[in-house]
């Protein structure tokens, strides 16, 4: 009778062991990094983007996503409608409602000019990094672990 059972716990580890050997969970492949890219030019027709004037804007769109009927939160303020952009709020909400501003702790006297980087950089500084009052896409993509570049060439984006 022992070794009748002992024939049985072998089977069964063998029957166990062939069907685990099956279930052994590969190796974890790394999950691929997905890149987000926003170009964003101020000002120029739609119509100058083509394979002949811009092979690799072009391709980019191409292979990307082309935002066919966008539309400004704000006419003709390119701080303001780049912030909204940035931040996904409109610019009551952003603290970014104009490109030229009155804010008596930068000058008592006089609007200010958010096209100058002094100037950008003092209110940030008065405002303890608040100057945009809502956190940024990009502040939220690094809170959560994630890296994040930008290039620009308008001041507000200093702060982005």
């Amino acid at each position: 009778m022992f070794f009748k059972c002992r024939v049985i716990v072998r089977i069964f580890a063998l029957i166990l062991w062939a069907f685990s050997a099956g279930s052994v969970l590969p190796t974890e492949e790394p999950k691929l990094q997905r890149h987000v890219v926003v170009v964003v030019w101020d000002g120029m027709r739609p119509d100058l983007i083509s394979e002949k004037n811009t092979p690799a804007l072009w391709k980019l769109a191409h292979e990307g996503v082309i935002f066919r009927n966008h539309h400004a939160v704000y006419p003709s303020a390119t701080n303001v409608n780049g912030t909204a952009l940035a931040t996904g709020v409109y610019p009551g909400h952003s603290g970014i409602i104009s490109n030229h501003d009155y804010r008596p702790e930068i000058d008592r006297n006089h609007s200010i000019d958010v096209e100058i980087p002094a100037v950008v950089e003092k209110g940030d500084e008065l405002s303890n990094g608040k100057y945009i009052s809502v956190p940024t896409i990009a502040e939220l993509v690094q809170n959560a672990g994630g890296r994040t570049a930008i290039a620009t060439a308008k001041t507000v984006g200093l702060l982005l």
